[in-house]
């Protein structure tokens, strides 16, 4: 069993090149935030006024697992 239950270890992790874009766009009333790389792709459209974010919009295009589709969970602790 590997580091992360029934996955087993990559035995090349660390080797050759990994690469990620992460894009932060600005607009009027929300900010635009896009990561892809070779396993993921996400966005996330994070809304605000007055100073204050107001809500959340996630975007998944591609997940290598099934728990990456609650990755934005956590950011509705950030509304208000």
């Amino acid at each position: 069993m590997g580091m992360y239950g029934n996955y087993k270890s990559n035995p090349d992790y660390g080797n050759g090149i990994f690469r990620r874009c992460i894009r932060l766009v600005r607009a009027d009333d929300h900010v635009l935030g896009e990561l892809e790389d070779s396993h993921h792709g996400f966005r996330v459209r994070v809304f605000h006024a007055n100073n204050c974010i107001t809500r959340f919009e996630s975007e998944f295009l591609r997940v290598p697992f099934t728990s990456c589709d609650s990755a934005g969970d956590p950011l509705a602790k950030l509304v208000g």
